[in-house]
Protein backbone atom coordinates (compact mmCIF):
# COMPACT_ATOMS: atom_id res chain seq x y z
CA UNK A 1 0.00 0.00 0.00
CA UNK A 2 1.13 3.30 -0.49
CA UNK A 3 1.61 5.18 2.87
CA UNK A 4 2.13 8.82 4.25
CA UNK A 5 5.84 9.10 4.67
CA UNK A 6 6.75 7.73 8.08
CA UNK A 7 3.10 6.31 8.65
CA UNK A 8 4.85 2.77 7.50
CA UNK A 9 5.42 0.06 10.57
CA UNK A 10 8.78 -0.99 10.93
CA UNK A 11 9.80 -4.49 9.46
CA UNK A 12 7.29 -4.58 6.52
CA UNK A 13 8.61 -5.36 3.28
CA UNK A 14 8.63 -2.95 0.59
CA UNK A 15 7.75 -4.09 -2.73
CA UNK A 16 10.99 -4.61 -5.36
CA UNK A 17 10.78 -1.95 -7.21
CA UNK A 18 13.16 -0.10 -10.38
CA UNK A 19 14.89 2.69 -8.73
CA UNK A 20 13.00 5.07 -10.99
CA UNK A 21 9.91 3.91 -9.57
CA UNK A 22 10.91 4.13 -5.92
CA UNK A 23 12.10 8.07 -6.52
CA UNK A 24 8.32 8.63 -8.30
CA UNK A 25 7.05 7.35 -5.25
CA UNK A 26 9.39 8.99 -2.63
CA UNK A 27 8.67 12.08 -4.93
CA UNK A 28 5.54 12.42 -3.94
CA UNK A 29 5.64 11.56 -0.25
CA UNK A 30 4.60 8.33 -0.05
CA UNK A 31 5.83 5.06 0.85
CA UNK A 32 5.19 1.62 -1.56
CA UNK A 33 4.90 -1.26 0.80
CA UNK A 34 2.83 -4.16 0.09
CA UNK A 35 2.36 -6.71 -3.14
CA UNK A 36 -0.89 -5.93 -3.64
CA UNK A 37 -3.07 -2.95 -5.14
CA UNK A 38 -1.24 0.53 -4.15
CA UNK A 39 -3.79 3.28 -1.99
CA UNK A 40 -3.05 6.84 -2.33
CA UNK A 41 -5.80 8.89 -0.47
CA UNK A 42 -6.41 12.17 0.20
CA UNK A 43 -5.22 12.98 -3.28
CA UNK A 44 -6.99 16.70 -3.31
CA UNK A 45 -4.68 17.55 -0.22
CA UNK A 46 -1.08 17.29 -2.85
CA UNK A 47 -0.56 20.58 -4.56
CA UNK A 48 -1.05 21.25 -8.07
CA UNK A 49 2.46 20.41 -9.41
CA UNK A 50 2.97 17.34 -7.24
CA UNK A 51 -0.28 15.83 -8.49
CA UNK A 52 1.08 16.95 -12.38
CA UNK A 53 4.06 14.68 -11.60
CA UNK A 54 1.94 11.65 -10.05
CA UNK A 55 0.13 11.90 -12.93
CA UNK A 56 3.15 11.03 -15.04
CA UNK A 57 4.35 9.04 -12.46
CA UNK A 58 1.05 6.75 -12.42
CA UNK A 59 2.32 5.58 -16.48
CA UNK A 60 5.47 4.55 -14.96
CA UNK A 61 3.84 2.38 -12.13
CA UNK A 62 1.56 1.08 -14.96
CA UNK A 63 4.44 -0.18 -16.95
CA UNK A 64 6.13 -2.20 -13.92
CA UNK A 65 2.49 -3.91 -13.50
CA UNK A 66 1.81 -2.08 -10.16
CA UNK A 67 -1.90 -1.50 -9.50
CA UNK A 68 -2.94 2.21 -8.02
CA UNK A 69 -6.11 3.14 -6.31
CA UNK A 70 -6.76 6.83 -6.21
CA UNK A 71 -8.86 8.08 -3.78
CA UNK A 72 -9.86 11.77 -3.12
CA UNK A 73 -12.37 14.68 -4.08
CA UNK A 74 -11.80 16.36 -7.18
CA UNK A 75 -14.89 17.70 -9.78
CA UNK A 76 -12.81 17.84 -13.40
CA UNK A 77 -14.26 14.85 -15.27
CA UNK A 78 -10.87 12.34 -16.58
CA UNK A 79 -8.58 15.20 -14.32
CA UNK A 80 -5.99 12.40 -14.28
CA UNK A 81 -5.75 11.88 -17.98
CA UNK A 82 -6.27 15.51 -18.44
CA UNK A 83 -2.96 15.72 -16.97
CA UNK A 84 -1.22 13.13 -18.22
CA UNK A 85 -3.20 12.15 -22.07
CA UNK A 86 -0.92 8.99 -22.09
CA UNK A 87 -3.32 7.24 -19.01
CA UNK A 88 -6.29 7.15 -21.56
CA UNK A 89 -7.40 3.57 -21.35
CA UNK A 90 -5.55 2.76 -18.40
CA UNK A 91 -7.22 4.34 -15.73
CA UNK A 92 -10.93 4.38 -15.26
CA UNK A 93 -12.32 6.68 -13.22
CA UNK A 94 -15.61 5.81 -10.54
CA UNK A 95 -17.58 8.61 -9.26
CA UNK A 96 -19.30 8.05 -5.90
CA UNK A 97 -22.51 9.57 -6.25
CA UNK A 98 -25.90 9.11 -3.79
CA UNK A 99 -29.07 10.04 -4.85
CA UNK A 100 -32.06 11.13 -2.85
CA UNK A 101 -33.49 7.47 -2.35
CA UNK A 102 -30.49 6.35 -1.33
CA UNK A 103 -29.90 8.43 1.18
CA UNK A 104 -33.19 8.22 2.06
CA UNK A 105 -32.48 4.13 2.35
CA UNK A 106 -29.29 4.86 4.62
CA UNK A 107 -31.86 7.18 6.80
CA UNK A 108 -34.69 3.87 7.06
CA UNK A 109 -32.10 1.35 7.75
CA UNK A 110 -30.75 3.08 10.48
CA UNK A 111 -33.84 4.32 11.93
CA UNK A 112 -34.67 0.04 11.89
CA UNK A 113 -31.92 -0.63 13.71
CA UNK A 114 -32.45 1.84 16.59
CA UNK A 115 -36.66 1.41 16.41
CA UNK A 116 -36.91 4.97 15.69
CA UNK A 117 -39.33 6.97 13.09
CA UNK A 118 -37.90 9.95 12.09
CA UNK A 119 -40.83 12.67 10.65
CA UNK A 120 -40.90 12.54 6.39
CA UNK A 121 -40.96 16.53 7.00
CA UNK A 122 -37.08 15.58 8.39
CA UNK A 123 -36.26 13.29 6.50
CA UNK A 124 -37.15 15.70 3.05
CA UNK A 125 -34.80 17.89 4.83
CA UNK A 126 -32.13 16.22 5.88
CA UNK A 127 -31.97 14.94 2.25
CA UNK A 128 -31.78 18.47 0.82
CA UNK A 129 -29.20 19.91 3.30
CA UNK A 130 -27.08 16.64 2.59
CA UNK A 131 -26.85 18.01 -1.28
CA UNK A 132 -25.89 14.42 -2.10
CA UNK A 133 -23.23 13.79 0.78
CA UNK A 134 -23.77 10.71 2.93
CA UNK A 135 -21.13 12.45 4.96
CA UNK A 136 -23.16 15.04 5.91
CA UNK A 137 -26.08 13.16 5.93
CA UNK A 138 -24.86 11.10 9.05
CA UNK A 139 -23.50 14.32 10.63
CA UNK A 140 -26.90 15.53 10.61
CA UNK A 141 -28.38 12.12 11.86
CA UNK A 142 -26.46 11.84 14.41
CA UNK A 143 -26.89 15.53 15.98
CA UNK A 144 -30.79 14.81 15.64
CA UNK A 145 -31.23 11.40 16.98
CA UNK A 146 -28.50 11.71 20.12
CA UNK A 147 -28.43 15.53 21.06
CA UNK A 148 -31.79 16.34 20.77
CA UNK A 149 -33.85 13.59 20.69
CA UNK A 150 -31.25 11.60 23.49
CA UNK A 151 -31.15 8.61 21.75
CA UNK A 152 -28.32 6.76 22.40
CA UNK A 153 -29.13 2.46 21.97
CA UNK A 154 -31.88 1.18 20.11
CA UNK A 155 -35.43 1.11 22.11
CA UNK A 156 -37.59 -1.10 23.37
CA UNK A 157 -40.86 0.20 20.89
CA UNK A 158 -40.79 2.63 18.47
CA UNK A 159 -39.76 5.82 19.01
CA UNK A 160 -41.12 9.01 16.70
CA UNK A 161 -38.80 12.05 16.11
CA UNK A 162 -41.34 14.80 14.82
CA UNK A 163 -40.26 17.89 16.55
CA UNK A 164 -39.11 19.94 13.84
CA UNK A 165 -37.28 22.14 16.32
CA UNK A 166 -34.76 19.32 17.04
CA UNK A 167 -33.85 19.28 13.54
CA UNK A 168 -33.28 22.83 13.25
CA UNK A 169 -30.94 22.34 16.27
CA UNK A 170 -29.15 19.58 14.83
CA UNK A 171 -28.91 21.81 11.15
CA UNK A 172 -27.55 24.75 12.90
CA UNK A 173 -24.99 22.55 15.14
CA UNK A 174 -23.69 21.09 11.94
CA UNK A 175 -23.23 24.65 10.49
CA UNK A 176 -21.88 26.18 12.93
CA UNK A 177 -18.94 23.47 13.23
CA UNK A 178 -18.63 24.16 9.44
CA UNK A 179 -18.00 28.22 10.71
CA UNK A 180 -14.37 27.58 11.47
CA UNK A 181 -13.52 25.98 7.77
CA UNK A 182 -15.48 28.72 5.72
CA UNK A 183 -13.40 31.42 7.99
CA UNK A 184 -10.45 29.84 7.16
CA UNK A 185 -11.15 29.60 3.59
CA UNK A 186 -12.09 33.63 3.57
CA UNK A 187 -8.86 34.28 5.53
CA UNK A 188 -6.62 32.07 2.96
CA UNK A 189 -7.84 32.99 0.16
CA UNK A 190 -7.93 36.90 0.73
CA UNK A 191 -4.07 36.73 1.63
CA UNK A 192 -3.70 34.74 -1.66
CA UNK A 193 -5.35 37.65 -3.29
CA UNK A 194 -3.53 40.46 -2.09
CA UNK A 195 -0.23 39.48 -3.24
CA UNK A 196 -1.44 38.88 -7.13
CA UNK A 197 -0.64 41.44 -9.67
CA UNK A 198 -4.02 41.73 -11.14
CA UNK A 199 -5.47 43.22 -8.02
CA UNK A 200 -5.57 46.66 -10.13
CA UNK A 201 -9.06 45.23 -12.13
CA UNK A 202 -10.03 43.30 -9.13
CA UNK A 203 -10.57 40.83 -10.65
CA UNK A 204 -10.15 38.48 -7.80
CA UNK A 205 -12.66 39.98 -5.79
CA UNK A 206 -14.95 40.45 -8.47
CA UNK A 207 -15.00 36.74 -9.04
CA UNK A 208 -15.33 36.11 -6.01
CA UNK A 209 -18.02 37.84 -5.49
CA UNK A 210 -19.68 36.15 -7.95
CA UNK A 211 -19.22 32.96 -7.06
CA UNK A 212 -20.24 33.62 -3.30
CA UNK A 213 -23.66 35.58 -4.34
CA UNK A 214 -24.58 32.27 -6.84
CA UNK A 215 -27.25 29.60 -6.03
CA UNK A 216 -26.51 26.48 -4.39
CA UNK A 217 -27.56 24.94 -7.44
CA UNK A 218 -25.39 26.55 -9.82
CA UNK A 219 -22.26 25.76 -7.27
CA UNK A 220 -23.32 22.15 -7.18
CA UNK A 221 -23.94 21.55 -11.08
CA UNK A 222 -21.48 23.93 -12.27
CA UNK A 223 -21.64 27.48 -12.27
CA UNK A 224 -19.91 28.32 -16.08
CA UNK A 225 -17.10 30.86 -16.40
CA UNK A 226 -18.99 32.85 -18.95
CA UNK A 227 -22.00 33.79 -16.30
CA UNK A 228 -19.13 34.62 -13.92
CA UNK A 229 -17.14 36.93 -17.10
CA UNK A 230 -20.70 38.63 -17.56
CA UNK A 231 -21.12 39.46 -14.09
CA UNK A 232 -17.68 40.78 -13.46
CA UNK A 233 -17.15 42.34 -16.93
CA UNK A 234 -20.35 44.41 -16.36
CA UNK A 235 -19.04 45.81 -12.73
CA UNK A 236 -15.34 46.29 -14.33
CA UNK A 237 -15.18 46.34 -17.88
CA UNK A 238 -11.52 45.71 -18.07
CA UNK A 239 -12.04 42.19 -17.01
CA UNK A 240 -10.77 39.85 -20.29
CA UNK A 241 -12.29 36.92 -20.23
CA UNK A 242 -8.71 35.11 -21.26
CA UNK A 243 -7.37 36.60 -17.43
CA UNK A 244 -10.73 35.39 -16.18
CA UNK A 245 -9.81 31.81 -17.11
CA UNK A 246 -6.16 31.86 -15.28
CA UNK A 247 -7.70 33.78 -12.19
CA UNK A 248 -10.15 30.53 -11.71
CA UNK A 249 -7.29 28.19 -12.20
CA UNK A 250 -5.79 29.56 -9.42
CA UNK A 251 -8.81 28.60 -6.82
CA UNK A 252 -7.43 25.56 -5.48
CA UNK A 253 -3.84 26.67 -5.62
CA UNK A 254 -5.22 30.25 -3.57
CA UNK A 255 -6.51 27.17 -0.79
CA UNK A 256 -3.63 25.53 0.18
CA UNK A 257 -4.49 22.34 0.14
CA UNK A 258 -1.02 21.19 0.54
CA UNK A 259 -1.56 21.74 4.17
CA UNK A 260 -4.20 19.92 4.66
CA UNK A 261 -6.98 22.51 4.21
CA UNK A 262 -10.47 20.97 2.98
CA UNK A 263 -10.91 22.33 -0.41
CA UNK A 264 -14.32 24.65 -0.54
CA UNK A 265 -14.49 25.63 -4.21
CA UNK A 266 -12.50 24.14 -7.17
CA UNK A 267 -12.67 25.01 -10.84
CA UNK A 268 -13.21 22.23 -13.86
CA UNK A 269 -11.19 23.11 -16.76
CA UNK A 270 -12.61 20.47 -19.03
CA UNK A 271 -16.67 22.57 -18.90
CA UNK A 272 -14.73 25.82 -17.54
CA UNK A 273 -17.16 25.86 -14.54
CA UNK A 274 -16.62 26.82 -10.88
CA UNK A 275 -17.92 23.78 -8.13
CA UNK A 276 -18.58 23.99 -4.39
CA UNK A 277 -17.68 21.26 -2.29
CA UNK A 278 -19.55 19.83 0.09
CA UNK A 279 -18.13 18.75 3.43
Amino acid sequence: MYHRRGAVGKGRPFLRLHRYHRLAAAEIGVDVVGDESDLIEDFHYLDLETRAKLAFDLKTFWDYNCKVIIIGVWTQTNLLTYMNPDLTGRIEEISIEWTDDELRQVIDNGSQALKIQIDDNIKNDMICDSFGNVGILQSLLLRLVEDEAGIEETQDFNTPIVNPVFYDNAAKGYANQLDGLYQQFAQTLSTGIRQRKKKSTGIYALSMEAIVNATDRQLMKGFSRNDIYTITNGKEPRIKKGNLKSVLKKLVELQRPETGRSLVISYDESIYSVFAFCN
